[in-house]
């Protein structure tokens, strides 16, 4: 799929997503009159941006979750609520899959993920089974909601992936040594192809939302609209989920024609940890006005306090492997 034919998926869904009701916070409609647009360029991709001026704590985006699943490699946790589970805790009576003992609001595990799950022919599954169960629901649950829908396959498909680059990593090693011959041998998944496996996994790594409510829910969920804002370690916008739906809204004043950013990593652990995580997980290397600074625009959260003046901050380099320097006495510190 090219990049015009990508574009359009992308707006035909975003013109389908009907207006939401944000128990009487705002209603926003992401139709033509959305505060928000799909935007491209080469260098860059799609990404959202601004269609006005919009202030601080206006709702961008209010999206629905197409697929959403356990963290990969997790411990136990409910399939049908996503709540991680302590013991004692209970199982599906056909699959016996971990579930909790009372009865969810939520029911994510369904019937042909259940007959799926039946085939391992487990009674009492092991921490290490349950952890990649988990990591192999992610494709699972993706191909049976496309089973369902098939219109769902070209707008999973066409986002961000880096399928082909993973491929020559450890995780790439893992998918085709675990994760594909447990779909496929054990699970009776035949029909799932090698690549839509590699591509899923992909998707979700790179493109999908971690999710945590107050309830205790915790996992991953794909949101198409969502994924298109672009990384900023000094992000314009917040988020939340609640309620199944993924809410997006302005943290900062937003100009007309700006993206809207947000931070694919935690924003509260310095540069050289982001950029790290960033790197392994999201497969590029982030240069925004925060990684850019070595004070990180004055917040400091990599310096340390100085051992020789005792009142400076020793701040890293513009450049790795260069000495870090206390911006008072000017002692500096070997990388």
């Amino acid at each position: 799929m090219d990049s015009s034919d990508s574009l359009e998926v992308m707006e035909a869904y975003m013109r389908l997503v009907a207006p939401q009701d944000l128990n009487g916070i705002q209603k926003n409609s992401l139709s033509s009159k959305s505060s928000v647009r799909i935007s491209q360029n080469e260098e860059v991709g799609r990404y959202l941006t601004a269609t006005r001026d919009i202030a601080a704590g206006e709702i961008l985006l209010c999206e629905t979750p197409l697929v959403i699943a356990p963290q990969a490699g997790a411990g136990p946790t409910c399939l049908h609520c996503l709540k991680y589970l302590h013991e004692p805790y209970g199982s599906c009576k056909q699959c016996s899959a971990p579930l909790c003992l009372e009865t969810c609001v939520n029911k994510y595990h369904t019937q042909a993920e259940c007959q799926a799950l039946e085939r391992l022919g487990e009674k009492d599954w092991s921490l290490k089974l349950i952890a990649i169960v988990n990591a192999a629901l992610t494709p699972l649950r993706a191909w049976v909601a496309i089973e369902e829908n098939k219109s769902l396959s070209p707008l999973i498909m066409t986002l961000q992936s880096n399928a082909k680059e993973r491929k020559k990593l450890p995780i790439g090693a893992f998918i085709k040594a675990v994760i594909i011959p447990l779909l496929r041998d054990r699970l009776g998944q035949a029909s799932i192809e090698d690549e839509f496996i590699h591509r899923c996994c992909g998707v979700f790594d790179t493109s999908a939302f971690k999710i945590e409510t107050v309830e205790g829910e915790q996992g991953r969920a794909l949101l198409p609209l969502a994924a298109m804002m672009m990384h900023d370690c000094a992000p314009n916008s917040d988020h939340w989920f609640s309620e199944g739906k993924f809410i997006v809204r302005a943290a900062l004043p937003i100009k007309y024609g700006e993206a809207i950013t947000i931070s694919y990593t935690v924003c509260l652990i310095g540069t050289q940890s982001r950029i790290k995580h960033l790197s392994i997980t999201k497969l590029f290397t982030c240069t925004c006005n925060r990684c850019k600074d070595p004070t990180e625009l004055g917040t400091h959260i990599s310096s340390l306090r100085c051992r020789t003046c005792k009142s400076g901050l020793v701040v890293p380099p513009e450049i790795n492997n260069e000495d870090w320097q206390c911006n008072e006495c000017q002692v500096k510190l070997p990388q």
